[in-house]
């Protein structure tokens, strides 16, 4: 087997011969500037605007600033505006600004210093609001006479001329519940007054009753106290008298993303009521929509997915939140100690996933299917193949795909491939200029060789092609990594939005660029930091940053 071996098309449609090599298209890549950095800062992240601009965000490990520099689409600078930081990360959690040196750091700890944390990177328009909350043990390290402390957060906007405006807020009202009670971001966002939380308020009576409420923290510029909004959501039951069986689910409501005036939630459903037994009913998958104000608005929907007779959505391994997706966030027990981390349970059940298609509303639902009628918990379940389906925001369905995995396609499983299991690596992202998606997954790096597998799909959800890359291959080949500016934030609790791919070979049906960044990654060799950050700027052209090293070095900026 060749190290660029490929099962394409021909092989999940059972088309008899072989498909013709075709050499796929490139497009000129034309430097516009190189943006030297410091021997210790790096691009820090990356974010795409309504006007097609491009915002970098240039971080340092020596100081705690960062520098905004926003990028026309010809690739120019319009304008840098330094961006206010009190905190800093390190190993050992947040730090105040005064600790600056990095003469003792290591290479890794000096990138981990390079790092946007803790800042929230949100647009609202053109706009750019740049969010940062006090850490308690930060808030002791900050120099004397800071207007700052615990709990507070500090909020920049920068317009889009780059001209910066601030305020700072006090902590958060107090949680308004009795009992055991606990408070929880499950969102952020930021509209035309200044930057939202959405909070989760959860008190526990007794072992068997819960109650929640939610709201809208609104972070108003012009003010200094936060704004509470209450607004409800469908009630989540979470006790069922065989709920053990179903491992660590939760069916709470997770954040999905906002659009101007829509904020998505979304949730997976065992049960409906507290009454019912889970596994006894299909699995639910729903979505819900309200406004600025917390009012339900026209659409959601839910769905149980239709799937063949017979198969059903099952455990696959791991799948990240994609998109603005967040189920992994913050809680604070306390108005003063709002970072303590506690990770709900999202991703450890990963029984197909959700992602806001942001450019037009629609929702998409993926995963992957075994066999079965009813849900079950199963170690190991064997799958049989992929799903995903998408979804107008009124719950129209608009395109379903329902693939197994064809015979030649599990010939090469190795280390339980094609079983769900925990530490199972998965992948999904839609490109910005194409519209296609993709899914990928790999068997745990300790139990495979670093094979994968890859499913490319057009927006209509026809299957384009497959493709496998043996371990061997992929370690042999030079990789070319693309990162994507997202439209809405470049962080969130769980991490950053940035989605990736990572492919040894560009293909036919791909956009040229990738060719043309496939050809300068070959021609520099393997450089274990070396990426590329692309930025949609129009019908098939785009802005492209090369970054070559961890810190330190060149940026420099292509448009194709």
């Amino acid at each position: 087997m060749t190290t660029r071996s490929r099962l394409l098309l021909a092989v999940l449609l059972g088309t008899a011969g072989r498909v013709a090599a075709q050499a796929p298209a490139t497009v000129p890549l034309h430097l516009v500037q190189t943006i030297e950095l410091a021997p210790n800062a790096a691009l820090g992240g990356t974010i795409r605007l309504p006007n097609h601009n491009t915002v970098l965000f240039i971080t340092d490990a020596d100081r705690a600033a960062v520098r905004a520099q926003c990028l026309a689409p010809n690739g120019h600078t319009l304008w840098e505006t330094p961006v206010r930081r009190y905190q800093r990360p390190r190993q050992e959690g947040l730090l105040g600004n005064t600790l600056t040196s990095t003469d003792k750091m290591d290479a890794d700890q000096v990138r981990e210093a390079a790092s946007m944390l803790p800042l929230s990177v949100l647009t609202e328009g053109n706009n750019v609001l740049v969010v940062e909350r006090i850490d308690a043990s930060a808030a002791k390290k900050l120099p004397q006479g800071s207007p700052l402390a615990a709990g507070q957060v500090y909020v920049q906007r920068l317009d889009e001329r780059g001209e910066r405006t601030s305020a700072d807020f006090g902590p958060p009202l107090p949680i308004t519940m009795e009992a055991e009670e606990t408070a929880q971001t499950v969102g952020r966002y930021a509209d035309a007054g200044g930057f939202v939380e959405i909070v989760r308020e959860t008190a526990f009576i007794g072992k068997k009753e819960r109650v929640q409420r939610f709201y809208l923290l609104h972070y108003d510029l012009g003010t200094t106290t936060p704004r509470r909004e209450p607004f409800t959501l469908p009630p989540s039951p979470w006790i069922a008298s065989n709920w053990d069986m179903f491992g660590q689910w939760n069916q709470d409501w997770a954040y999905l993303g906002h659009r101007p005036n829509q904020t998505y939630f979304c949730r997976r459903t065992l049960i409906s009521s507290a009454q019912e037994k889970a596994g006894q009913q299909p699995l639910t998958f729903q979505v819900y929509v309200v406004d600025d104000l917390g009012h339900a608005v026209p659409g959601g929907f839910s769905t149980t997915l239709g799937l063949a007779k017979g198969t059903i959505p099952i455990y696959c391994g791991q799948i990240p939140n994609y998109g603005e997706l967040d189920f992994a966030t913050r809680r604070h027990i306390s108005p003063t100690d709002l970072t303590t981390p506690r990770y709900d349970s999202w991703a450890t059940t990963a029984v197909g996933s959700f992602y806001l298609d942001y450019a037009t509303g629609d929702v998409l639902i993926f995963g992957e299917y075994g066999e079965g009628d009813l849900p079950t918990y199963e170690l190991r379940p064997e799958l049989l193949g992929y799903f995903e389906q998408r979804y107008a925001v009124d719950g129209t369905p608009l395109a379903r795909l329902q693939m197994p995995y064809s015979r030649e396609l599990t010939a090469h499983k190795k280390a339980g491939s094609f079983t769900g299991q925990y530490g199972r690596r998965i992948g999904f992202h839609l490109d910005p200029l194409t519209g296609q998606s993709q899914y990928s997954f790999a068997p745990m790096h300790v139990m495979g060789t670093g094979e994968t597998f890859d499913l490319f799909l057009d927006p209509q959800l026809k299957l384009q092609r497959v493709e496998f890359v043996p371990g061997a291959g992929r370690n042999a080949n030079v990789a070319t990594t693309v990162y994507y500016a997202q439209p809405f934030a470049v962080f969130k609790a769980s991490g950053t939005t940035a989605e990736r791919r990572r492919y040894a070979h560009a293909h036919p049906t791909d956009a040229p660029v990738y060719a043309a960044l496939e050809q300068r990654s070959q021609a520099a060799g393997s450089l274990p930091f070396h990426e590329y950050h692309l930025s949609s700027t129009g019908t098939g052209t785009g802005l492209v940053v090369e970054r070559r090293l961890a810190t330190g070095g060149t940026l420099q900026v292509f448009t194709f």
